[in-house]
């Protein structure tokens, strides 16, 4: 198909990825033409690539019945619960940096566990009174290499 600039300015027949690598710049971009409000669009959806880079944010919460244990994750974690998420959009074969963080109110409280796969990650929560593991809202970031 024939690139086309029409009267109006616009440009058809250019299809995405169909510029040279580093063809345009910063200086190429006009003032102000990407916007605050236009990035946070961009990001709406809690995921974004940049480049070949995916990151995902997400929130999960712990459920209402901790189990007990020994001192499996500490002496003083002896109450647990396991929490998971899900996401999408990394290369297949790769495991994102995954980063979970809870904020329970208790200075014992910890992410004892975490294991992240290609589409998700599975966490314990560990503390020494069941207040610091039941329904805790989990805050999560996983970066890795795009789809």
């Amino acid at each position: 198909m024939p690139i086309t600039i029409n009267g109006s300015g616009t440009v058809t027949g250019l299809s995405a990825g169909g510029l040279p690598a580093n063809s345009i710049t910063a200086t190429s971009i006009a003032d102000n033409a990407v916007t605050a409000d236009k990035l946070a669009d961009l990001y709406s959806s809690g995921a974004m690539n940049i480049g070949g880079i995916r990151i995902v944010t997400g929130t999960v919460t712990t459920g209402s019945t901790a189990g007990s244990t020994s001192a499996d994750f500490g002496v003083s974690c002896q109450k647990y619960l396991a929490v998971s998420g899900t996401f999408s959009g990394f290369k297949s074969g790769t495991t994102p940096s995954v980063v979970l963080s809870a904020n329970t109110g208790y200075h014992e409280s910890k992410v004892a566990t975490l294991t992240p796969t290609n589409t998700g990650f599975t966490a314990t929560l560990s503390c020494s009174r069941v207040g610091g593991v039941q329904n805790i809202t989990c805050c999560y970031i996983a970066i890795g290499e795009a789809a």
